[in-house]
């Protein structure tokens, strides 16, 4: 998954625009710039409106944009859970449309709750949150089975 920092970077770069330059034209430091290109902050809407037009963004490097930055609502421990997770379960979570996705961050956020119970043992923790991803990723399958 290519994150947006990636994407503006590689953008900006083949343009030959300076992070500094981009910053001005939009209104911003080029240390938000930086920060945005390595990730260390989420871009607000504004900026990515802008850094779309001023860096040409296409509608495939727009869509990845999009993917990644809802990736970037998830807890954090939902995020690094979800990129170590068997190469099965992230493309079929890439193929959700939009309210699946919201569907299954929530499902994952109020399984979350269970775990705060610190006398569970981590392993047992992963192997729920493992049965819960797959019995959610099951039933979407059955129900688009079920509309054909």
């Amino acid at each position: 998954m290519k994150t947006t920092g990636e994407i503006i970077k590689r953008k900006r770069e083949e343009l030959g625009i300076t992070a500094e330059k981009l910053g001005e034209m939009i209104g911003v430091t080029q240390a938000y710039v930086t920060m945005s290109e390595t990730n260390a902050t989420k871009p607000s809407k504004a900026f990515l409106e802008k850094v779309k037009k001023i860096l040409n963004i296409t509608a495939e490097e727009e869509k990845e944009i999009k993917e990644y930055e809802e990736f970037r609502r998830l807890p954090e421990k939902f995020q690094k859970r979800l990129l170590s997770l068997e190469k099965g379960l992230l493309p079929k979570y890439k193929e959700l449309d939009n309210r699946s996705k919201n569907q299954f961050e929530e499902v994952i956020e109020q399984s979350a709750l269970m775990f705060n119970d610190e006398s569970i043992p981590y392993e047992d923790k992963e192997k729920v949150l493992m049965a819960i991803q797959s019995a959610f990723f099951d039933a979407k399958q059955k129900n688009k089975k079920k509309k054909w």
